[in-house]
């Protein structure tokens, strides 16, 4: 599964993201997250399976001015078996420092 983000702020290198997956969606593991574009190709991730979150910290390297594409693929999780809305993702970016 990819997900795409787009920052409407500048975002400090090593930015930290938290995901908060969806409860139709299954993740009860998570092999890797790769980030492409702007984002590191293989960044440190830990997965909360109970909290339904996966946190990728330091993902950028560099600075990112705003309205830069951010790209997470994320292998090992279950879409739902129908084609049927979902509720939201919810992201949370910080910077390095928390």
């Amino acid at each position: 599964m990819t997900i795409q983000i787009r920052n409407t702020n500048p975002l400090p290198a090593s930015s930290n993201l938290v995901i908060v997956i969806p409860s139709e969606i299954g993740v009860t593991s998570l092999s890797t997250v790769t980030g492409t574009g702007r984002v590191k190709a293989a960044p440190a991730f830990t997965l909360s399976a109970d909290k339904r979150t996966v946190t990728v910290s330091a993902f950028n390297q560099n600075y990112l001015e705003p309205l830069v594409n951010l790209y997470f693929d994320l292998t090992s999780v279950t879409t739902p078996a129908k084609t049927l809305p979902t509720s939201s993702f919810s992201f949370t970016i910080s910077n390095a420092d928390g």
